[in-house]
């Protein structure tokens, strides 16, 4: 435990994959800081001060539409992912699809709608999540995870 604090208090903070792991606890971490937290995934964040956005960040029309609710954005945190292990021969392109969808095309939709407000309040931060599966093979993730992953890399 650390007695390092943070104030964030007034701050807008949206977290794309928010109700679960990591980004579940990059949730409640701004909410202790006083940040005003909203999350956008599948399901609902189970801290109670986080607004929800109900979306699945797959489908890029549907988060197109969820974040057109989202009016101000001091920092924005991308933490959604899924993560398949499979071999590249059982991999079919539905599967490739979804994984790059989720885990790189949902990052590249959030900035593209963040930007602009950030623009305009001549402020803001974006934090894109990756993984180590991005620099290095991983034997515990399929090369469409590790793609998207290293595309984050790229993207930021």
């Amino acid at each position: 435990m650390s007695n390092i604090t943070f104030d964030f208090s007034g701050k807008s903070v949206l977290v794309l994959g928010g109700s679960r792991g990591i980004g579940l606890e990059i949730c409640r971490q701004f909410v202790d800081s006083g940040a005003k937290v909203t999350s956008i995934a599948r399901n609902k964040s189970p801290i109670p001060s986080v607004k929800n956005i109900i979306c699945d960040v797959l489908d890029s029309e549907k988060l197109d539409v969820a974040l057109q609710k989202i009016i101000n954005i001091d920092i924005l945190i991308n933490v959604a992912a899924t993560n398949l292990c499979e071999k590249i021969e059982l991999i079919d392109g539905s599967e490739w699809d979804r994984v790059l969808n989720t885990n790189l095309r949902s990052y590249f939709t959030a900035i593209k709608h963040a930007t602009p407000i950030m623009k305009n309040n001549k402020s803001g931060k974006i934090v894109n999540v990756s993984s180590i599966a991005g620099r290095n093979r991983s034997i515990v993730s399929g090369v469409h995870y590790t793609a998207s992953k290293y595309g984050i890399i790229g993207l930021t």
